[in-house]
């Protein structure tokens, strides 16, 4: 038995480890790629577990270069795509002998494309999903062996959400294992008709909009803390981004400036006004990385943030 696995990011590496666990005399190849700038790195700790175990590792964006061609000469059984974000080409996951599957965090044909965990947080939904399909040309539209629901609280921030779906990657890899390397499975095809879609995000898209009304912002907090490079704002021209914050009730602000400071509590945090409601930032993330109370950077009523 030969499995490829694509995997990436922490949940990548949680679930290499099951396959480690799970495989038996099975042999795996690993490919992974170099982390961005602003996300945590993941690539050498997937490396090292690679060499402890004496699994082949390959860092690379791109599977479908020709060096890799004696990989593929002997069409591996099953390959799995886990946090992968790049072109995987049908000729390349055409050749698994019982299948090529990919794990998306959402309940597909729902939140098709990019960070659909990121964008159901965002988006203020109450649950996001784990489904485990089959590789197909188009995106994300393979016929479904596993889904599960993931619920989202309120309070949940999105490392819990990703947390969340990733211990329900692993339920659903040792769950599914043994029926996979055997081929005993059924496939579900996708309803089609009913499939969303999202759009990839970039940094600018973290900027906070105080003319927003607060559950957006909230929301938008939410879906981009670690480990994420966080939601953020402009204070006297310093970026400044946020790492926890609520919606503050006892005060009802008829004359409204949005993003103007109108209260600083020390060692608690500054309240800021938005569309609707005010909005209480409690903890920010410094230039080094550390976290401090809001009102050691915010600390001027007169500040109108951007």
């Amino acid at each position: 038995m030969k499995i490829i696995l694509l995997v990436a990011a922490e949940r990548g590496l949680r679930c290499l480890k099951k396959f480690i666990e799970l495989k038996g005399d099975a042999e795996i190849i690993v490919f992974t790629f170099p982390e961005s700038p602003w996300e945590p790195p993941f690539s050498k700790n997937i490396e090292l577990i690679c060499n402890n175990s004496g699994i082949e590792f390959h860092l690379t964006r791109k599977i479908h270069d020709e060096s890799f061609n004696y990989v593929w000469s002997e069409p591996p059984d099953l390959m799995f795509a886990i946090g992968w974000r790049y072109l995987i080409p049908e000729f390349r996951f055409s050749r698994s002998k019982i299948g090529s599957f990919v794990f998306h965090d959402s309940l597909l044909p729902k939140y098709r494309g990019f960070s659909p965990s990121v964008w159901a947080v965002r988006n203020g939904e109450t649950y996001t999903g784990a489904t485990l399909f089959k590789m197909s040309s188009g995106m994300d539209e393979g016929d479904i062996l596993d889904q599960r629901e993931v619920p989202i609280l309120d309070h949940h921030y999105i490392d819990k959400v990703v947390d969340n779906v990733t211990k329900t990657y692993l339920l659903m890899i040792e769950k599914n294992f043994d029926n996979l390397t055997k081929g005993t499975f059924e496939l579900i095809p996708q309803m089609h008709s009913e499939a969303t879609y999202t759009c990839n995000l970039q940094p600018i898209d973290f900027h906070i909009n105080w003319n927003q009304r607060a559950s957006e912002i909230i929301n938008l907090i939410r879906a981009y803390t670690y480990p994420y490079s966080h939601a953020f704002f402009f204070c006297d021209s310093k970026k400044v981004r946020v790492k926890k914050a609520f919606v503050v009730t006892d005060h009802v602000y008829v004359g409204i400036i949005p993003g103007r400071v109108v209260g600083i509590h020390h060692e608690v945090g500054v309240d800021i006004v938005c569309a609707d409601h005010v909005i209480r930032v409690t903890e920010i993330i410094r230039d080094d990385d550390s976290v401090c109370s809001a009102d050691q950077v915010v600390n001027k009523l007169s500040y109108t943030l951007t």
